[in-house]
């Protein structure tokens, strides 16, 4: 009778059932890490490109730490660990038909052993199947062949898996060093909630975004995001900007402000303009940014809100991206010195497109700094989180996302 050793039973029992969720937590790191080391990439071209500072090698610098961190992250996933899971696979389906052919063997034992009686029995007419017998001997041996060659590849297996495991130094790295909260840290800042109260009375409830060198660094950017209707009253986090920062979808290589309105009619009062200029101007000279690189974004509510600051205060913000949004403030709007890239849908009945059409044209004829994107067949909700997803060509042909377009913007010539 065939017997399967203890500890490759053992091993085949316990990790049968994990094989497909480790290949897929593989798959998935390997993915995150992709996606980090991308977006490192770009946030250290657009520091490299766009930010002048004292300490600019100190920041490029941990930029490089980063990467090493991820490379040998990466190296340990492809060198190490997915090989490891591809052996435990393979030693998982090799003990499987260990089990098979055991299975087999002894079901071929029994037609032996029938066959045999029949021709051990002193009954004249009980006589063996001998062609049944002969087959049942063949398949036992041929299975018995089979069984002890996987027995050997298999022990050959669980040894090697035993010494990569043994190997795997990047295991004991990470319990002495705490790298994953670095790399977390280091790539996407913090991003809180905080309060401020203006000279003028009125707080500005918001949530606030710096990039973890932003301490370290002079002469970031600072982007505004004012939130649609549907978000009034606490629910900043939910879509567009806010929500993709929070869930760190993406990773803004400047300071971002999103403010939180309490009610319908804040973004659209002077009084609460006048307090969130103030509160830029504050996170600004707390964070060495730069003043000239202010920029503004909204959707809906908020980017009919972000139209009239601009009017109201045309030598403020270098850029805006309005996403989804109505001009009431045309004639103003034109002398502002704010570049304007608007964001509509071709099938957004909730703010006009033909609206955003016409403010387009009104605003190109009149000499204004404006281009702008059509999404053939979006409405009005959704765009908020697609327009900061991507990269779109602007009208002087770069490839660029939206977000780090506005911080590239600067008042000064």
């Amino acid at each position: 009778m065939l017997t399967i050793p203890t500890e490759l039973e053992t091993f085949w029992k316990t990790v049968s059932g994990g094989i497909e969720g480790m290949n897929s937590t593989a798959s998935s790191l390997s993915d995150k890490l992709t996606d980090i080391s991308n977006s490192c990439a770009t946030a250290e071209s657009g520091f490299s490109s766009y930010y002048n500072s004292e300490n600019k090698e100190k920041i490029l610098n941990k930029f490089g730490k980063l990467k090493e961190i991820v490379t040998k992250i990466s190296t340990s996933v492809d060198g190490d660990l997915k090989p490891m899971i591809s052996k435990a696979s393979d030693l998982v389906t090799k003990v499987a038909r260990m089990d098979e052919l055991k299975k087999e063997v002894e079901e071929q034992e029994g037609i032996i052993s029938t066959e045999n009686a029949k021709a051990n029995d002193d009954d004249d007419e009980t006589t063996p199947n001998y062609t049944l017998l002969s087959s049942a001997r063949s398949v036992k041996y041929n299975d018995e062949q089979e069984f002890s060659k996987l027995e050997d590849e298999s022990k050959r297996l669980l040894n090697e898996l035993k010494g990569m495991d043994a190997n795997l130094q990047f295991v004991s790295d990470f319990t002495s060093t705490d790298y994953l909260s670095y790399l977390d840290a280091l790539q996407y800042g913090t991003f809180e909630q905080q309060s401020y109260k203006a000279s003028n009375g009125v707080t500005v409830n918001y949530w606030l975004y710096i990039p973890d060198y932003g301490k370290d660094v002079e002469g970031l950017p600072i982007h505004v995001y004012m939130h649609g209707s549907g978000e009034t009253g606490g629910g900043v986090l939910k879509c567009g900007l806010p929500k993709l920062i929070d869930q760190k979808a993406i990773t803004p290589s400047g300071i971002v402000i999103c403010p939180q309105a309490s009610t319908l009619r804040d973004f659209y009062q002077a009084d609460y303009h006048a307090a969130l200029i103030e509160l830029c101007d504050k996170v600004a000279e707390d964070n060495n940014a730069d003043k000239n690189k202010i920029s503004l974004s909204g959707h809906s509510m908020g980017a009919i809100a972000g139209y009239k600051m601009i009017a109201n205060n045309p030598d403020y913000f270098a850029a805006f991206v309005p996403i989804s949004g109505l001009c009431y403030v045309g004639e103003k709007v034109k002398e502002s010195n704010t570049k304007i890239w608007i964001f509509h849908g071709a099938a957004d009945t909730n703010c006009d497109f033909k609206n955003a059409v016409q403010t387009f044209k009104y605003l190109k004829s009149v000499g204004a700094d404006v281009q702008m994107h059509t999404y053939p067949t979006a409405g009005h909700a959704g765009v908020q989180n697609t327009t900061f997803e991507q990269e779109f060509e602007t009208d002087d042909g770069e490839t660029i996302n939206p977000l780090e377009w506005a911080f590239k913007q600067s008042l000064e010539a």
